[in-house]
């Protein structure tokens, strides 16, 4: 396969993406009257943050290891693998939402910086890292991860619906449609015991 490298991009930290994705939740008026109900994502990347951010989503048939692709530009794209969407669409599917989230992430904080250096440099002249060799402040996959963990499970929707539900970490991954692995680590980084 050879080597896949990833950029080097701007420093942010846990509290950095928390507030940026509460933002960006506002903007998109993701959670109207700060009342926690799942993510429409379809509605959310092809209508809002069109309307909003000039975003551009394309539906692909991608190789079947790809499920999504982040296109710097102005306006940025998002690019993802029809099967991918179609799951997306058609059912809560936790582990396709937060791939959706992730590179949604990748279009919110990285794409302008990206846009900007391929137009100083060749795309090819770029720089690539491997990611054990890079700070994990200025990973941008670490960063995209965090970004859709705080969009999907913002911190006062998760302890509000764990105080009506308790914190099984099951029942949650079902409200917040997202997969147990995801809320896990969700309720880890909370610092609540499932």
């Amino acid at each position: 396969m050879g080597f896949q490298g990833v950029p080097l991009v701007k420093t942010a930290n846990k509290k950095d993406i928390s507030e940026f994705a509460a933002q960006i939740a506002d903007q998109l008026d993701c959670y109207p009257g700060r009342v926690f109900a799942p993510i429409d994502l379809p509605r959310l990347l092809e209508i809002r943050a069109h309307q909003v951010f000039g975003l551009n989503v394309e539906i692909q048939d991608l190789d079947p290891s790809v499920e999504g692709i982040t296109i710097p530009g102005e306006p940025a794209t998002l690019v993802f693998s029809s099967k991918m969407y179609d799951r997306l669409t058609d059912y809560a599917n936790g582990r396709d939402r937060f791939t959706a989230a992730h590179e949604f992430g990748h279009v919110t904080m990285h794409a302008p910086q990206l846009s900007r250096e391929y137009r100083s440099y060749n795309q090819r002249s770029s720089r690539l890292y491997r990611r054990s060799d890079i700070p994990w402040v200025r990973d941008p996959e670490w960063q995209a991860n965090k970004f859709a963990t705080y969009l999907l499970m913002p911190a006062w929707a998760v302890r509000e619906v764990v105080l009506t539900t308790g914190p099984n970490a099951g029942v949650l991954a079902d409200i917040f449609q997202v997969s147990l692995q995801a809320m896990g680590y969700r309720l880890e980084e909370l610092g609540i015991p499932s």
